[in-house]
């Protein structure tokens, strides 16, 4: 596999172009993508984070239980440009608060579970700029596939 490599995102481009029909993820529930829908998912997310105004260099945070939503953000914030800031979804409160500002994130995408937790530490988040940033990951993942 040769090509232009300047991120985790660029080999996943490189994977879907090269295996497009061999499954990429199983999830726990069984269920599956391909290299290419996992491609194409990772891609729209990437566009939304940059149309909401996530620009190369900016830190992006997500919080996810182990699931392949994780890796979808994963490498979306790293074909948006951005630098990803994977948070432990054991973490509470002003633990979360602190790394988040931390890192100096300007955005958070989160798993629905994490609602009342973001909710909890919004004001403590001084860094976040984009609060659509926020709810990002409920849109592209309404459906497991697309």
């Amino acid at each position: 596999m040769r090509g232009n490599i300047n991120s985790i995102g660029d080999t996943l481009t490189l994977t879907a172009g090269k295996y497009p029909d061999r499954t990429a993820i199983v999830d726990y529930d069984g269920s599956s993508l391909t290299y290419r829908e996992f491609n194409e998912r990772v891609n729209r997310l990437a566009n939304t984070l940059i149309a909401l105004g996530i620009e190369k260099g900016d830190k992006a945070a997500y919080l996810f239980l182990n699931c392949s939503q994780f890796l979808e953000v994963h490498y979306a914030v790293a074909k948006a440009g951005a630098v990803g800031v994977p948070l432990n979804f054991k973490l509470v409160g002003r633990e979360l608060a602190f790394q988040i500002n931390n890192a100096e994130a300007v955005c958070i995408v989160y798993a629905s579970e994490f609602i009342e937790a973001i909710k909890t530490i919004r004001q403590e988040v001084t860094n976040v700029k984009n609060l659509s940033a926020m709810a990002v990951a409920e849109k592209m993942f309404s459906n497991t596939k697309s």
